[in-house]
């Protein structure tokens, strides 16, 4: 039971990141600043692979049960390393290849403004 409560939470997980993912690229809230916006060709991208990969997995998750199961326990388990790989790539493209937010060194106002 166990097996099928984090199963669940994880394709759950990719399918709801996915859909976040997909559907801020094709209609955005406006509440992320252009600077940190994500590149939208590869965003879409990965929207649409981790639905597919969620849609996947609850779609196997639901074959499994019943008196004449449709896909074994070991093909669920497949699956599930399968999502936390995927998942584990799209974090690390999130964090050190997406779009990044270069500083510049120059202060917003003068040194001296405001200050007696």
């Amino acid at each position: 039971m166990l097996f099928y409560t984090f199963f669940y939470l994880v394709s759950a997980l990719l399918l709801v990141q996915g859909t976040h993912l997909a559907g801020e690229q094709r209609h955005p809230m406006g509440a992320v600043p252009a600077e940190l916006a994500l590149p939208s060709g590869a965003a879409r991208a990965w929207g649409k692979l981790l639905v597919l990969m969620g849609l996947i997995g609850l779609a196997c998750g639901l074959a499994s049960h019943g008196d004449a199961p449709r896909i074994s326990r070991q093909t669920l388990a497949f699956v599930e390393g399968v999502e936390w790989v995927l998942m584990g790539v799209y974090g690390l493209w999130l964090v050190f290849i997406a779009k990044r937010i270069e500083y510049i060194g120059v202060a917003a106002a003068s040194a001296d403004h405001g200050h007696h």
